[in-house]
C-alpha cells in the first residue's frame, strides 16, 4: 500500500524541480519493492529503470543505499553471471563497504543486513552470525539512531532468524537475548502493523517452539506463518517458512511431510524469482 503514495511523490518531486524529494521517492519504492515480495525480476527493472533517471539527474552519490539490494536480487536470481559465485566478494563490494564504513553509516546497515540475510538463505551461518556482530558493534559505535525505522526492524527479524538456528548447535546467551529481543520486536511491530509483520513473528515462535523440543506448537506455527505470509503477498518469507518447516519436519523423522514443505518452498522461490536459492535448495534438499 505505500508504493503508491511514494511512486505519487516521486511525480510531484519532478513536476515541481524538487529532485532530491523525488530521487529519495524513487529509492523508497525499489527498497520498498524489494521488501514487500514483488517478483525480484521486477524489482530489478525498476532499479535499471530509476537508476536511469538518477544519473539523468546527477544524483548517484544518493543511489548508493540501494547498490546492496540490487547485488542481493543478482545473487538470489544467479544473473548476471552470479550462479558460481559467492556473494559480496568482489573489488567493487569490498570499495563501497570502505566507503560506508568511512562515510556512510546507514549503508553500513544496509550492507550488514542484506549480507547476512543472504548468508542466511544460502545456509552460510557462520558468515551470517558475523554480519549480526559486525552490525551490533555498530550499533553499539552510535550509529542506531541514523538508520530508518523499517530497517532496524527487519534486520532485527534477520538476526532473530540466525540467532535461533545458530542455538541448535550453542548455548551462547549472546545468540539467546537476540533471539528474545527479535520476538519482542516482532511482536510490537505486529500489534500495530499485522499485515507486515504478524508472519514474521509466527515464524519466529515456530523457530523458538522449534528449539525447545514444543514439536506440536512448532508444526501449527510453522503453518500459520506460512498462511499469513501468502495471505499477504510476502513470498519470500513464505518461500523461508516453508523451508524452515521441512528443515523441521525432517530432523523429527517426517519424511513425507518434509518432502511436502520442501516443494513448497521451492515453488515459492520459483515465483518470487529466486532461481539460484531455487536450485540450491534443490541440491541441499535431502531426497
Amino acid at each position: 500500500k505505500s508504493l503508491e503514495p511514494m511512486n505519487h511523490a516521486y511525480n510531484v518531486g519532478l513536476r515541481f524541480g524538487e529532485i532530491h524529494y523525488a530521487i529519495a521517492a524513487a529509492r523508497n519504492i525499489c527498497i520498498l519493492s524489494f521488501q514487500s515480495g514483488e517478483n525480484l525480476m521486477t524489482v530489478l527493472e525498476k532499479f535499471k529503470y530509476y537508476g536511469v533517471k538518477v544519473k539523468e539527474h546527477k544524483q548517484e552519490i544518493f543511489w548508493r543505499l540501494i547498490i546492496p539490494y540490487e547485488k542481493a536480487i543478482h545473487h538470489l536470481t544467479g544473473q548476471p553471471n552470479e550462479l558460481d559465485k559467492v556473494f559480496w566478494d568482489g573489488a567493487e563490494e569490498e570499495q563501497l563497504l570502505k566507503y560506508a564504513q568511512k562515510s556512510n553509516m546507514v549503508l553500513l546497515r544496509i550492507i550488514y543486513y542484506v549480507r547476512a540475510w543472504i548468508a542466511y538463505m544460502f545456509g552460510d551461518y557462520k558468515l551470517a552470525s558475523r554480519m549480526v556482530e559486525e552490525e551490533r558493534q555498530c550499533i553499539k559505535d552510535g550509529c542506531s539512531y541514523l538508520a530508518p525505522n523499517f530497517l532496524k526492524t527487519i534486520s532485527l527479524f534477520v538476526a532473530g532468524l540466525i540467532s535461533f538456528e545458530l542455538l541448535h548447535e550453542t548455548d551462547d546467551v549472546k545468540w539467546v537475548e537476540i533471539a528474545e529481543a527479535s520476538m519482542k520486536e516482532m511482536e510490537t511491530c505486529a500489534a500495530h502493523a499485522p499485515s507486515n509483520y504478524k508472519h514474521k513473528l509466527l515464524l519466529l515462535q515456530a523457530e523458538s517452539a522449534f528449539l525447545y523440543g514444543e514439536d506440536n506448537d512448532a508444526a501449527k506455527l510453522y503453518d500459520s506463518a506460512i498462511k499469513a505470509a501468502d495471505d499477504n503477498g510476502f513470498i519470500q518469507d513464505q518461500a523461508v517458512a516453508c523451508e524452515r518447516a521441512g528443515i523441521f519436519h525432517m530432523k523429527r523423522g517426517n519424511t513425507s511431510t518434509a518432502s511436502h514443505y520442501y516443494g513448497q518452498a521451492h515453488n515459492a522461490y520459483l515465483k518470487l524469482g529466486a532461481e539460484k536459492k531455487a536450485s540450491h535448495l534443490r541440491l541441499q534438499c535431502p531426497f
